[in-house]
């Protein structure tokens, strides 16, 4: 009986784990991604978060069909998910004829092409322009620098955790719109032709989730459950057989010997009789 217990309580206990399971899964929202076998898996490592920068490039094929030279040049402006502009995304400033910067301030643009590659008639140009975050001033010694902070947040602390509970990563999705806007400057006339364009962005990150590790407790409650409600017992059933046989054993053994001693003093009584009936014989002659 106490064996059919502790299974109903396993039972209930493993269908509990499997809900909580479950539960958090319902919870990963549709912008997430992180895989069952992740949340489900008692033994799991630390996640490892990337220490690198995330940058993200943007290209611009440029292609001159026309007979002269152009220098395209522009810049580009990042929108979030809400219609804003993103503030300080990149440096720009006072350049020099090779388009070297002098003077470096934080801009809420991303500048194209500010060395001013030319693009000869019927030939292409691949600009890359480069989103390397979101930059801040900042001070080493009395030397005041600039550096760019992750367009993410995928270089967040490891989280501390207890021994029931695990962490998983979560990878979301953030959208954003890149506005072109590009002048091509004609080398012959010198005219101007401008053109806007908008295109999305998607950039993934990383979130470390801290959660409680059902799989893990159910393992060792059903461990601990295991050992006192079947093994245990069976343990102590098994004793309790060896131990009757033992003594059954132990009881044919004596019941042998008595008997081989019961015999022994029969025999050895019937003997002394005629012996002593020998005696009187001899002794009435």
């Amino acid at each position: 009986m106490k064996r059919v217990h502790f299974l109903l309580f396993s039972i209930i206990v493993f269908t509990f784990s499997v809900s909580q399971t479950f539960a958090n899964i319902e919870n990963v929202q549709e912008n997430q991604k992180t895989s069952f076998l992740q949340i489900l898996n008692p033994f799991w490592q630390v996640p490892k978060l990337d220490s690198t920068p995330s940058i993200f490039t943007i290209n611009l094929p440029i292609e001159n069909t026309g007979k002269v030279s152009i220098i395209p040049t522009g810049k580009i402006t990042i929108l979030n998910e809400n219609g804003e502009q993103v503030k300080n995304i990149a440096i720009d400033g006072k350049r020099d004829d090779f388009g070297n910067l002098i003077e470096q301030k934080i801009v809420d643009y991303i500048p194209i092409n500010p060395e001013g590659q030319k693009v000869p008639a019927g030939q292409s140009l691949d600009i890359k322009v480069k989103w390397k975050g979101i930059a801040q001033k900042t001070e080493n010694e009395g030397i005041s620098t600039i550096e760019f902070l992750s367009i993410m947040p995928n270089s967040q602390k490891v989280p501390k955790f207890s021994f029931w509970e695990k962490l998983i990563t979560i990878e979301h999705y953030k959208n954003f719109i890149a506005r072109v806007d590009i002048e091509y400057k004609d080398l012959g006339l010198g005219n101007i032709l401008q053109k806007s364009i908008n295109f999305p962005i998607q950039i993934s990150y990383l979130e470390i989730k801290k959660q409680i590790n059902w799989s893990f407790i159910f393992i060792v409650i059903g461990g601990i459950f295991l050992f006192f409600g079947i093994l245990i017992p069976g343990h102590r059933e098994r004793v309790k057989e060896k131990n009757k046989e033992a003594i059954k054993n132990l009881e044919k053994d004596t019941k042998e010997v008595l008997s081989k001693i019961k015999k022994k003093s029969k025999s050895s009584g019937t003997k002394k009789m005629q012996k002593k009936v020998k005696k009187i014989k001899k002794l009435s002659n």
